[in-house]
């Protein structure tokens, strides 16, 4: 079995993980509040679209690597322990240009099962493969890593990189439908070390320490790791998590406190990037979808169709304006409908709608310290 033991930081030296990966000029979002204007959107002549072109459902990313480990510490399924870092199966963020001894870059690689047989222990067919002489690991190129749970089961890709409206999306439809906020994402199992080493504001970078927010390609928590899904837990059986986290995610603060949740959410980062809201520790917001409202609609008219020959019709219904007496004479006592049109009346002939407000596409998000290890091992590349 390939479990030797890892050194350095690695597995799930992530703090936390960022909101991007390699091969997607701008895959992954660490999702900041960006509003978006619908200037494609189908102008609507005589009731139907005339055009539909898609847009940008991206949020604002920055692409890095991410890797998987391949060799480390194989992980327990169940016991007491500190959290370690240098797992098999831990999915970290790495801002070098190359995956790490001991660790490949996540795209969706075929691997032999005779040759990786620790690691399909723990990921089998999750990813792909046929179980029976390969496995394949999480392809995250352009993905955004969101924690499973929540209807985000684990290793099932969901979200769209852009979106195309359909009739039934538009303000004033009949039971009008949202439409997905969610882009390329890849629901992980998302980790919380509960023990390990107290983190220190100085000195080397451990492997794993207390309070770091980890993601892991295996579906269950290995010792010394907590799904990061909200749990409360009490502050006396806990008090060195808790001196770290406090109430920023929950909790009463005299007897509880509340761990993450990050199932279905994105991690960002706290602060202010230009041109972005400022984002506090433990702000939730964002959405999975979104309703239009015809202020989000570009300013635009429909213009009426007419026809300027005399109308030998007396019913509207079905039919255009048309010229009345053959020519407007008065008083009118002719019909003044046609069956077909010949031309199109003045833009102002009915008002104008929308108002070009933006509207929001971040999907749901956590905020939470994105970190990056600047003392320690240098990383081999084999």
């Amino acid at each position: 079995m390939k479990a030797k033991n890892a050194a350095g930081v690695r597995g799930g030296n992530r703090g936390s993980h960022s909101g991007s990966h390699s091969g997607h000029a701008s895959g992954r979002a660490s999702a900041r509040l960006l509003t978006v204007l619908i200037s494609a959107l189908a102008f609507i002549g005589a009731a139907r679209a005339q055009s539909v072109q898609p847009f940008s459902n991206l949020q604002p990313s920055l692409v890095v690597n991410e890797d998987i480990t391949d060799a480390g510490i194989f992980p327990s399924f169940s016991g007491s322990g500190s959290a370690s870092g240098g797992m098999l199966g831990f999915v970290y963020d790495f801002a070098g240009n190359f995956a790490p001894s001991g660790s490949l870059s996540t795209q969706g690689q075929v691997l032999s099962i005779s040759q990786n047989t620790a690691l399909f222990s723990l990921l089998g067919t999750t990813y792909g493969g046929n179980g029976t002489t390969n496995f394949a690991l999480p392809n995250l190129g352009g993905e955004a890593l969101t924690g499973s749970g929540a209807g985000a089961p684990i290793g099932v890709p969901t979200g769209s990189a852009t979106v195309t409206l359909s009739a039934a999306q538009l303000p004033g439809a009949s039971l009008q439908q949202p439409f997905s906020n969610v882009q390329p994402s890849l629901p992980l199992e998302t980790l919380i070390a509960t023990s390990g080493v107290f983190p220190s504001r100085s000195g080397s970078a451990p492997a794993s320490f207390l309070g770091q927010i980890a993601t892991f390609a295996g579906t269950f928590a290995p010792a010394g790791w907590t799904v990061a899904n909200g749990q409360v837990l009490t502050i006396a059986s806990n008090t060195a998590l808790y001196s770290i986290l406090g109430t920023t995610y929950g909790g009463n603060g005299v007897s509880t406190f509340a761990l993450p949740n990050l199932q279905g959410r994105v991690p960002i980062h706290q602060g202010q990037s230009p041109g972005t809201s400022t984002y506090v520790m433990g702000q939730v917001a964002g959405s999975e979808n979104t309703t239009l409202l015809v202020g989000n609609l570009p300013a635009h008219n429909h213009p009426a169709n007419a026809n300027s020959a005399a109308g030998p019709n007396p019913s509207p219904i079905g039919n255009f304006w048309a010229e009345a007496n053959g020519g407007g004479k008065s008083p009118v006592v002719t019909p003044s409908y046609a069956a077909t049109s010949t031309g199109q009346m003045a833009s102002t002939a009915i008002g104008m709608t929308g108002s070009n407000q933006p509207f929001s596409v971040v999907q749901p998000y956590l905020c939470v310290n994105f970190i990056i290890a600047l003392v320690g091992i240098f990383p081999s590349r084999g």
